[in-house]
């Protein structure tokens, strides 16, 4: 099977925040999201033959969590060439109160 640069699967809004705060009552004192910018995204994805980002769970030599981003070509292999870890970690840079990011002030899902 070959990556065809589609995979993924869209979820309803309010599916993710039942997800995101499955996760939050679990791991309460956890970092809840890392942001990466688009430059970055855009250096993996513009290498030759990927097709797509793969997310390596991670942890460093302190015992913390980390992702790793890679490219990915369709034959399912990383493409070494740049690879990412450490986005901005939230809280505290979560944006505006929404039910993503555990807000009990959340703006309500359309």
């Amino acid at each position: 099977m070959t990556f065809e640069g589609t995979e993924g699967t869209e979820v309803d809004p309010r599916l993710a925040a039942e997800w995101t705060e499955n996760f939050r009552i679990v791991n309460p004192e956890h970092i809840r999201a890392s942001f990466f910018g688009t430059e970055k995204l855009l250096k993996i994805l513009r290498q030759p033959a990927v097709v797509g980002i793969r997310i390596y769970y991670a942890q460093d030599q302190e015992g913390h969590r980390q992702l790793i981003l890679v490219g990915t070509d369709k034959n399912q292999n990383d493409v070494l060439g740049t690879t990412i870890t450490m986005g901005a970690d939230g809280p505290p840079m979560n944006g505006k109160p929404n039910l993503l990011n555990g807000s009990r002030d959340a703006i309500p899902l359309v």
